[in-house]
């Protein structure tokens, strides 16, 4: 590492057997001293960051030390390989420093400490932590006391614990959602800042790729989190009641550390008698987490839950379950295990009864993706063009005692809107557009509610059957006097589509499902008294919804 000589204001670099140092805390302002500065022997005198620079080199020289490590000029910049390593050993070079300086260029007078705009960013809350000793400067360079003197005040200004000041509790044993919340009102220029600055408070390691944005840089410090630790608190958030108007599906991670300024009071407890160890994996589905899932009271749609997460408010004995934070999460697929976070601005607790009763149960492994959203609003059916369906005749049958076989080709036909498309010789796909301009797609009526809809589009069976007779052991077509009824030749109603019943917390429903009369009802009538059987199997096609017809028995009345 650099260190800028106290003496000689000269850089010098230690690979090892690293002297014993003083570190400078500030706030960047116009004209810092750079590395490059430094290096090309530019008159940095003439620079307003000079007279910074030079009195944090003299304040540490008072105090006995030979160098001092300040960011401005120590590191080099134009280097993006040693800026990652820089930023990304930070935390460890504030620790390791003797003393730290802390310069508040806008306090002066009798003003506090705490309401200078340095308790307000983001980097400086690693480097009041991270050092044993940090010493307060006014703007006159005039001294306001130690971390140890303003302890008390910080804490109740900041939130941040004692212990977590002082260094007498382990970082590693607080909560990840109470560490964020540290984190809740600071800012940084940079907006992948938000995420970089907090690489040493959680011990984890990651490449910088400034560009990729606040939002993105914050997801993947998150997903590097939970690679490392098994602490669920880091998806106890909530959402100001604002936010949620921007979005219906959340993922499981925050968007920014200021989602979790309510949850500095939660923590882990000290039994776990509902989980199962499985770890959270980062996958191409999202997040795959094994959640205990209570059904949400009231919830007529069945596709939202309460997931229970392993912490809990802080209380005297906080080692029971009925506080333990839940979150919300919707089914987004009739199939798949795939869900979302809704309603996050909303915290439900769930009784401690109700909670031991379903820990006996297994929980349950989901995929929650970062950016959620609803089934393809295109559904449809896969079909084969024509099935063939046998069936007999019995020999004492009107026809006479020679043995009738025959068979029915089971066609499907599409009616408005439903499109057709021939996938191959044999196979078809009919699918919708769900869209509000359909005249098919109406507003259900037990909601009215444009997000829920009703398809009344169907698709229909059209059923042709041929019956043949037995002449010299060989079977031929019989025409005359059969004649095919309307048993056989009227279209028959299949299936239509139909939206989820309203849920409990009022967010729009995530798919459609096929009627429940189909669903409920697995031989159907057709005109003519004939029947058939259905099954209906959830597929993907296109990495879309369909479902795949199948007729798997069919009985049909033999003409007059």
């Amino acid at each position: 590492m650099r260190l800028l000589n106290t003496d000689t204001l000269k850089l010098e670099f230690f690979q090892a057997d690293v002297p014993q140092y003083a570190v400078l805390s500030h706030r960047w302002e116009e004209e810092e001293v750079t590395y490059e500065d430094i290096r090309t022997s530019r008159d940095v005198a003439q620079l307003k960051g000079y007279s910074k620079l030079r009195m944090s080199a003299q304040v540490a020289k008072a105090s006995g030390y030979d160098y001092i490590w300040i960011d401005t000029c120590c590191i080099d910049k134009s280097s993006s390989a040693e800026l990652s390593e820089a930023i990304n050993s930070m935390f460890k070079w504030y620790k390791a420093s003797a003393e730290c300086i802390a310069y508040l260029s806008d306090i002066e007078g009798s003003r506090s400490i705490l309401e200078s705009r340095w308790f307000s960013r983001g980097w400086t809350l690693q480097e009041m932590i991270a050092p044993r000793l940090v010493n307060f400067y006014d703007r006159y360079w005039e001294p306001r006391g130690s971390k140890s003197d303003w302890k008390a005040a910080i804490q109740e200004h900041t939130g941040i614990p004692s212990g977590a000041l002082d260094g007498t509790v382990d970082l590693n044993t607080i909560p990840i959602c109470c560490k964020m919340s540290w984190a809740a009102g600071r800012v940084t220029t940079r907006g992948e800042d938000v995420a970089y600055c907090l690489l040493g408070i959680f011990n984890v390691n990651m490449p910088l790729l400034y560009g990729e944005g606040q939002g993105k840089a914050y997801r993947r410090l998150q997903e590097t989190i939970v690679r490392e630790n098994d602490d669920e608190s880091i998806f106890a958030w909530t959402a100001p009641p604002g936010e949620i108007l921007d979005a219906d599906f959340w993922g499981l991670l925050a968007p920014s550390p200021a989602y979790f300024r309510g949850s500095r009071n939660y923590s882990i407890p000290r039994f776990k008698t509902w989980r199962t160890g499985d770890p959270v994996e980062i996958t191409n589905r999202g997040l795959k987490v094994s959640l205990l899932l209570c059904p949400v009271p009231g919830d007529k749609s069945r596709t939202q839950f309460l997931a229970v997460l392993n912490c809990t408010q802080s209380t005297e004995h906080s080692t029971s379950a009925s506080n333990s934070f839940s979150i919300t999460l919707q089914k987004l697929s009739e199939f798949e295990d795939q869900y979302a976070r809704v309603r996050p601005d909303k915290i439900r607790s769930i009784d401690g009864m109700v909670l031991m009763s379903q820990a006996q149960t297994a929980t349950r492994p989901i995929f929650v993706r970062s950016d959620p959203r609803p089934t393809d609003p295109v559904l449809g059916f896969c079909a084969d063009k024509s099935q063939k369906v046998q069936f007999n005749f019995p020999t004492n049958s009107q026809q006479g005692p020679v043995v009738l076989k025959g068979f029915t080709n089971i066609e499907l036909e599409a009616s408005k809107p439903w499109l057709c498309q021939q996938v191959t010789d044999s196979r078809q796909v009919y699918s919708v557009e769900l869209s509000e301009d359909k005249a098919s797609v109406e507003p259900q009526v037990e909601t009215g509610s444009l997000k829920s809809r009703k398809l009344n589009a169907i698709l229909r069976l059209h059923c042709r059957s041929f019956l043949l007779e037995e002449a010299d052991g060989k079977f031929q077509a019989r025409c005359s006097p059969f004649q095919p009824g309307p048993s056989y030749q009227d279209p028959y109603l299949l299936l239509g589509f139909e939206a989820l019943p309203p849920n409990a917390m009022g967010t729009p429903s995530a798919f459609l499902k096929p009627c429940e009369n189909l669903l409920e009802q697995s031989v159907h009538t057709a005109p003519g008294h004939s029947q058939f059987r259905i099954e209906l199997q959830a597929t993907t096609l296109n990495f879309r919804t369909f479902y795949e017809v199948n007729v798997v028995s069919y009985t049909g009345e033999r003409g007059p």
